[in-house]
């Protein structure tokens, strides 16, 4: 059965869980709105290390099954990451 989850996540200066993929792996949606932009990878990425995204960007992937994806801000504010997870459960 396939499901959709969404989510409003606050991104700060560790890295933060964004989704995480079960044993089929799923499709994931990422939308900013940020000033700065949000970085993105893997458990250890950092600002300058990342995936950028910035203001108003969206970026659309299949995520391997298991794996995570986290985020970080590149700037001193918080930003928001929108999560949409089309996966199987």
């Amino acid at each position: 059965m396939s499901e959709i989850t969404t989510a409003q996540i606050t991104v700060g200066a560790t890295p933060t869980l964004l989704v995480r993929a079960d044993t089929d792996g799923c499709i994931v949606i990422l939308h900013t709105h940020a000033n700065h932009g949000i970085e993105i990878g893997n458990a250890t990425v950092s600002a300058g290390t990342g995936f950028g995204l910035h203001a108003d960007e969206t970026f659309e992937f299949r995520l391997p099954a298991n794996e995570a994806l986290y985020g970080i801000r590149t700037a001193s504010q918080d930003e928001t990451m929108y999560v949409m997870r089309v996966g199987n459960r």
